[in-house]
């Protein structure tokens, strides 16, 4: 069933990504690409339950679901000051 689930998230990426690269509204892109981070951290610690390496692969997802939310930040931050 894990196995499903990963394959699952996989398709979800490829979506967000397709999102990403045709969407014409920075908002779009930055929502897409936020849930992207969001998909890779979950996969992430799938694979460390596969792999029996969870610790490991915990830390990595936690690094990586940081370094996203501060340039999720900072990206929307940018454009809102463009604005006006």
């Amino acid at each position: 069933m894990l196995v499903f689930s990963v394959f699952v998230l996989v398709a979800c990426m490829f979506a967000m990504l397709y999102k990403v690269i045709t969407s014409r509204f920075v908002g779009d892109k930055i929502l897409a690409a936020s849930a992207f981070n969001t998909f890779g951290v979950v996969l992430i610690v799938a694979l460390g339950v596969l792999t029996d390496a969870q610790a490991f692969f915990v830390d990595v997802s936690l690094v990586y679901a940081c370094i996203g939310l501060v340039s999720a930040i900072g990206f929307s931050k940018f454009f809102a000051s463009n604005r006006g």
